[in-house]
């Protein structure tokens, strides 16, 4: 009976991280598609003003929408779990009533302080008109994060995938037009139509909901669910405000210590570290978190569930991550253009800080779903401060690589921090299968690594234990999600390989 329960719960995560990874994968080579477009047409000063603009974005709609949204996430799962409509009806009036609250403030003062903002992040005026169109992206983001929140929390993966894709699909299409056009006015509406393009999506899928309708909710009532809202979601904003404001400060130092060229790498090999294993990070944000929110009480289920992600993560992740170390110097110019070499070191260290990134996230989500706060905001804010003093005191002896090494540092340290969290909340532990499965990435990334830097032909090398260790990472999924059943043919052959 065990075994059946937690093979049930592999295939439930499989099944999610593949319809959310899957539309993540898509929506990461649509936004690719767009950088290329900007590497090409404005070069690494475009490249690096498309990300710093995004970034300050991301940083006023952070602290605009306190959290809300993440907090709202985790009291709808809660809500849906037991079948209580009247407390879900109840979270989705408040809830939207303060996501367009929350966005027309944030994007009132947002623009008031453009002038400020510009000098403080741009280190000049020259972009103040540019800062101020960011008001609209910022009120887009607001409010669509509270539409996904909804889907989220009620699991509606099918319907989080379409948005996602769709709006990718539409804001390229505009968005690139737009730069071929007006060029660095272009750049400015991709960044805002992107945005735009998820709320519209967003509010369609939300809309097609059936809720349970609350006639009356009083103010009193409305005051009770805010004030449960905003309790846990000022330490979602604090966190997430942490980690954006963290890049956008190591963005900034290495604008002022390299030049806006030295950006441009630096966003470049940022972009892909931060995007090429987000179809799995985005499955567990999606489907994960509110699955884990709705147990956490129960710890031993709790435990076997944050072992499951944690061992398909890594399956699913390990094999890109080699792929991409092992082929990383042309990955950079097949997505940008020759132009970009030089961005190729960095993003092979990021890739190394991506094998802790990826372990540590899903220990991560324990802390979140649990509601604690307190302890949330610490691990975030702590590591986020190692990250920006390391960058800040090494950034102008090592440049570039200067800041992989940072990126590393951090999460080494963040892995055993939330792991002993996870421990005193839920009595945590991995279990042998994971510490394998951590092993041995851990294991091939350095030999990939090495053997890469080397020679083209161990270029070669690297590029065959990759396709190994993808063909075993294979092989175990789809154990895990039964697809062997069906096809014993295949299911033979995979036997007699017996990978690891």
């Amino acid at each position: 009976m065990g075994n059946e329960v937690e093979a049930s719960s592999q295939r439930q995560i499989l099944r999610s991280s593949f319809l959310i990874g899957g539309s993540s994968l898509i929506n990461v080579l649509v936004g690719l598609l767009r950088i290329k477009v900007v590497a090409i047409l404005l070069g690494p000063s475009g490249v690096g003003l498309l990300g710093i603009l995004n970034n300050t974005m991301s940083v006023g709609a952070a602290i605009s929408g306190l959290g809300v949204n993440s907090a709202a996430t985790r009291q709808v799962a809660e809500a849906n779990s037991i079948g209580n409509m009247q407390a879900l009806a109840e979270v989705r009036r408040a809830l939207l009533i303060a996501s367009i609250g929350l966005a027309f403030i944030g994007g009132f003062l947002f623009w008031f302080l453009r002038d400020d903002i510009s000098k403080t992040v741009l280190d000049n005026d020259e972009y103040n008109w540019a800062v101020g169109w960011l008001a609209f992206g910022l009120i887009f983001i607001v409010i669509s994060a509270g539409f996904k929140s909804l889907l989220t929390g009620m699991r509606m993966v099918a319907e989080l995938a379409k948005v996602t894709i769709l709006s990718a699909l539409i804001s390229t299409v505009i968005g690139v037009a737009g730069i071929y056009f007006f060029e660095d006015y272009g750049v400015v509406l991709l960044v805002i139509v992107a945005p735009l393009s998820v709320l519209v999506m967003s509010f369609y899928y939300m809309s097609l909901i059936d809720h349970a309708r609350v006639e009356f909710l009083s103010f009193k009532g409305l005051r009770y669910q805010w004030g449960k809202l905003f309790k846990l979601g000022l330490a979602f904003m604090l966190a997430g405000l942490a980690g954006t404001l963290g890049d956008l400060v190591v963005k900034s130092l290495v604008q002022k210590n390299l030049g806006m060229e030295g950006l441009g790498y630096f966003q470049a090999s940022w972009i892909i570290s931060m995007t090429y294993v987000g179809f799995v990070l985005a499955a567990m944000g999606t489907d994960y978190y509110p699955q884990l929110s709705s147990c956490i009480r129960d710890k031993k289920k709790a435990e076997s569930l944050v072992n499951d992600q944690s061992e398909i993560a890594i399956l699913l992740a390990g094999p890109i991550i080699l792929m991409m170390l092992s082929l990383a110097p042309w990955i950079i110019q097949l997505l940008y253009s020759k132009e970009f070499f030089l961005a190729a070191p960095l993003l092979k260290l990021l890739i190394f800080g991506d094998v802790l990134r990826v372990i540590s996230w899903p220990l991560g989500f324990v802390v979140i779903a649990s509601g604690k706060g307190k302890l949330f905001v610490f691990s975030e804010v702590f590591v986020t401060v190692l990250f920006v003093l390391a960058v800040w005191f090494f950034v102008d002896r090592g440049g570039l690589e200067a800041v992989g090494f940072a990126f590393i540092l951090k999460y080494i340290i963040y892995v055993p921090v939330v792991y002993f969290m996870a421990k005193k909340i839920i009595g945590f532990s991995w279990s042998g299968s994971v510490k394998k499965e951590m092993t041995i990435l851990i294991f091939f990334s350095g030999l990939v690594g090495c053997l890469s830097s080397v020679n083209y032909w161990l270029v070669v090398l690297s590029v065959f234990v990759s396709l190994v260790v993808a063909l075993r990472s294979v092989k175990k999924i789809s154990e895990m999600s039964g697809l062997l059943e069906g096809w014993p043919r295949i299911a033979k052959v995979f036997k007699k390989l017996r990978l690891l």
